[in-house]
């Protein structure tokens, strides 16, 4: 079957899509213009910022000892606004993902990412330059 499940307690913004089997767990916050593609899901209390993309297969994590049982401490990431998620991506519990910044496929996010910059691998670390070249490609495109 594919389904989209949101649990109880969410808060999500208008013109919300989502593709086939995504979860969005207890709690969660999800800004308006979010695309959530197949397969991926939200830990409880992830919070996710207007615009921004999640691609396939995305993974959000809110305990960082694996217990099986929710504790109020237990917190999601928090994702920005206008924010690109690769496919495969795993981002820890209580991590910040700062605005328009991009996860590459497959990254594995145990720390911060600072606003407008690009992370890949695992652990994700910062391309060298991405803030600066994101923002001679901005000013590019939109003058």
């Amino acid at each position: 079957m594919d389904e989209t499940k949101i649990h109880q307690g969410c808060i999500i913004g208008e013109d919300f899509k989502a593709g086939h089997n995504v979860i969005i767990d207890e709690g969660c916050v999800i800004g308006k213009d979010v695309k959530i593609d197949s397969n991926s899901c939200l830990a409880r209390r992830t919070i996710v910022g207007d615009g921004t993309f999640i691609g396939p297969g995305v993974i959000t994590l809110n305990s960082k000892t694996m217990e099986r049982e929710f504790d109020e401490s237990m917190r999601g990431p928090k994702i920005g606004r206008k924010c690109r998620i690769g496919a495969g991506a795993i981002i820890f519990p209580d991590i910040r993902i700062g605005d328009g910044a991009w996860v590459g496929p497959g990254s594995v996010v145990t720390h911060d990412v600072k606003p407008g910059s690009i992370v890949v691998g695992n652990p994700a670390e910062p391309l060298p330059g991405s803030e600066k070249k994101k923002t001679e490609d901005w000013k590019e495109l939109h003058g």
